[in-house]
C-alpha cells in the first residue's frame, strides 16, 4: 500500500487504532486491481517466445500521462517472470510511431487494434469519461442537461487516432458539439488540472481520484 501511495501520490487507506479503511481512491484502485493483474498476465503470455532465461533490455513506449500505478503492476509482473531483464521506457504522443526499429513493446489507446508489422493484443477497454472534483461541482452552476457543459471550461484529451476535439461522443449515440478550453495528448495533465478545480475534463478513466465521475 505504501508503494502504491507513493506511485499515485494520493492516500489509499485511512489508518487508525481500530484498523484501516480504504479512501475513495483506494476503493477505486482496489476495484481495478484484479483486472490490472489479469491484463498484466495476458501481456506476459503474449511474450512467451522470449524464453524463461531472457536477458537484456526491453524498450517500452506508452502514451504520455499513463497513470503511474499501471507501471507498478507491469514492472512487478515482468520482474517476477524475467528477473534478468532491464526496462527502458519512453512516453510519446503516438507510441506506435516508435515501435518499428525503436521499441520492443508499445502500449497505446486506440479505438481498434492497430494494424502493422507487429502482434497486437487487446488488453482491456478504457472508457473515456467526464470528471470533475466535488469542490468544483459544488461551487459552479449545476449540470442538469448535457448541453450545460458549454457553461464550463472543458479540458479534452486528444487521442492519437481521433479527429479534431470539437465534439464529445454520447452514450446513446451521436455527438455533442463543444469548444474546448484546452486540448492535450497528456491525460495526466488533465487529471492535475481537474484536481486543482480548473474545469471538467473528458479523459480516459484512470481510477486516480480526487475526482468524481460526473457523466459517461
Amino acid at each position: 500500500v505504501d508503494e502504491l501511495e507513493a506511485a499515485t501520490g494520493v492516500t489509499l487507506m485511512f489508518r487508525a487504532a481500530s484498523g484501516a479503511v480504504p479512501t475513495s481512491a483506494g476503493a477505486a484502485l482496489a476495484s481495478e486491481g484484479l483486472k490490472l493483474l489479469e491484463h498484466g498476465r495476458a501481456l506476459l503470455a503474449s511474450a512467451r517466445d522470449m524464453g524463461s532465461d531472457a536477458t537484456g533490455v526491453v524498450r517500452i513506449v506508452s502514451p504520455q500521462g499513463m497513470p503511474p500505478h499501471i507501471w507498478v503492476v507491469i514492472s512487478a509482473l515482468l520482474r517476477a517472470r524475467w528477473p534478468d531483464l532491464a526496462l527502458e521506457h519512453g512516453a510519446f504522443p503516438d507510441p506506435l510511431e516508435h515501435l518499428v526499429g525503436h521499441a520492443d513493446l508499445a502500449l497505446t489507446l486506440a479505438l481498434e487494434l492497430p494494424a502493422g508489422p507487429w502482434d497486437a493484443l487487446d488488453l482491456a477497454p478504457v472508457p473515456e469519461v467526464l470528471i470533475a472534483t466535488p469542490g468544483y461541482l459544488a461551487s459552479h452552476s449545476p449540470i442538469e442537461r448535457i448541453e450545460q457543459l458549454a457553461d464550463h471550461p472543458l479540458l479534452v484529451w486528444r487521442s492519437p487516432d481521433a479527429g479534431p476535439p470539437d465534439a464529445l461522443p454520447l452514450v446513446g449515440g451521436g455527438t455533442l458539439p463543444i469548444t474546448p478550453y484546452m486540448v492535450t495528448n497528456d491525460f495526466d495533465v488533465l487529471r492535475h488540472l481537474v484536481g486543482a478545480g480548473r474545469g471538467i475534463a473528458f479523459t480516459p478513466h484512470a481510477s486516480v481520484p480526487p475526482m468524481v465521475f460526473q457523466h459517461e
